[in-house]
């Protein structure tokens, strides 16, 4: 039987009183300000969410493969080992997940908007006006850096009760 503190509404609610539940929705919230305030097209928006995509990937398995291996040292200097390993991984992660992105978005955006002239008119659309891009992926990039840092210091501290939460909040996300 599934005790009531595990079930969705629950965790949403006991979540909405953590930083990182506030770092999701502002995280979330990058694009919409970026159309309302900053007048992003929707080029700009797509092209602002294959980033997204990119860095995230990019990032958690940086952190998930730095934490796989035992990190040496204690507290402070076994965060600081952990993140820079991660950012060491983070250096290779980036560019295999941006060329993975890139051979499958560049050619659906392309077909898709074939009217603007293809996958170069999606570019061009792009560089019109990259300050807005760029200021949003580098908020995004910052905020999910913190993000996974956390993730990856709380991964590799976890005790055994929260790795079987883990595990089973993981399954459960799984069989939705």
């Amino acid at each position: 039987m599934v005790r009531p503190a595990h079930c969705l509404p629950a965790e949403i609610a006991a979540a909405a009183g953590t930083w990182r539940f506030w770092a999701v929705v502002l995280r979330n919230g990058i694009a919409p300000a970026g159309v309302f305030f900053l007048g992003w097209s929707a080029m700009t928006t797509v092209c602002y969410f294959l980033a997204e995509i990119w860095l995230y990937f990019a990032l958690r398995m940086s952190f998930e493969v730095a934490v796989d291996r035992p990190v040496p040292g204690t507290g402070f200097r076994r965060a600081a080992a952990m993140v820079f390993r991660g950012l060491g991984l983070f250096l290779v992660a980036a560019p295999l997940f941006g060329f993975i992105i890139g051979l499958v978005a560049l050619p659906v955006l392309a077909i898709t908007f074939r009217g603007m002239g293809g996958w170069r008119g999606v570019i061009d659309a792009v560089l019109a006006d990259p300050g807005g891009l760029l200021l949003g992926v580098g908020v995004l990039f910052v905020m999910l850096l913190a993000e996974t840092a956390a993730f990856g210091i709380r991964f590799a501290t976890r005790s055994e009760e929260q790795e079987a939460i883990d595990e089973y909040r993981g399954a459960s996300m799984l069989m939705m």
